[in-house]
């Protein structure tokens, strides 16, 4: 997949940039705000993004005994 610079993007274009908290609440069913963030998460329009460190603590957080994380 190639990238496209910043500059390429249309000025009125926007996009959400995820933390690591709606992530893990997304991927395990057992966390208290994970219908939330699913749900909320459904809703959005824009490209929704996240960081390599932040999908590093995602995954770091997840346990393998966690039903989202298999």
């Amino acid at each position: 997949m190639a990238r496209r610079a910043a500059s390429d993007r249309p000025e009125d274009q926007s996009l959400i940039l995820v933390d690591t908290g709606p992530l893990v609440a997304l991927f395990d069913p057992k966390d208290r705000l994970h219908s939330h963030c699913r749900a909320t998460l459904q809703g959005i329009q824009e490209p929704v993004y996240a960081t390599v460190p932040v999908l590093t603590e995602v995954f770091h957080m997840l346990s393998p005994s966690s039903i989202g994380s298999n």
